[in-house]
């Protein structure tokens, strides 16, 4: 319990003597966010696994509009553009895509220097292959992250994270696809109006 109190009061002083981000200000992150992730799928039908784990890989492109409502909080939109990659066994690969959109919210932790933050997103769309939709989707995602600045109001947005995702295909019932994965992205935040 000593402990606990001793850790608490260290992070409240360190709010009060460390750089803010200051309520107010808008957050652009993703101009540049990239994102690879490597992971594996299991099918499910009423409830019992169906089949073999496929190997999936991801490149993704989320680009993220955020308000800080109070300081060091903030929420907003997130833009999730992935294409996929699936492969099982021997077969030859199914490639993909998704376009999904969602609210998120982000928590900073002044340091003085850089930024180190938490997030989390949870975001719904669709699903195509070979151009036409094939599923409904959903994801949500938590991750630990900083932003390191590089210039004034420019930062590099880096984290790491855990995701899953839930795919259920048009053509069948009581079908669903989860996904879980490590997520590792880097990419390029712009916060307007900073000082």
């Amino acid at each position: 319990m000593k402990k606990f109190l001793l850790l608490s009061l260290a992070l409240v002083v360190s709010n009060v003597l460390f750089a803010q981000l200051p309520k107010g200000l808008p957050i652009l992150v993703g101009s540049s966010n990239l994102g690879l992730s490597f992971g594996s799928t299991q099918a499910k039908y009423d409830g019992e696994d169906v089949g073999d784990k496929t190997k999936t890989t991801n490149f993704n492109f989320s680009p993220i509009a955020a308000y800080t409502f109070a300081e060091n909080f903030a929420a907003g939109l997130l833009v999730d553009y992935t294409m996929t990659s699936e492969k099982e066994g021997d077969a030859d690969a199914l490639k993909g895509s998704t376009l999904m959109v969602g609210p998120l919210a982000r928590y900073y932790f002044p340091t003085g220097g850089v930024f180190p933050f938490v997030h989390g997103h949870y975001v719904f769309g669709s699903m195509s292959a070979e151009g036409e939709k094939v599923a409904g989707i959903s994801a949500w995602g938590a991750a630990v992250g900083v932003d390191v600045p590089v210039s004034k109001g420019a930062f590099v947005d880096v984290s790491l994270g855990y995701g899953n995702t839930t795919v259920k295909p048009e053509a069948y019932d009581n079908y669903k696809e989860v996904t879980g994965a490590i997520e590792f992205k880097v990419g390029l935040m712009v916060v307007l109006g900073a000082k």
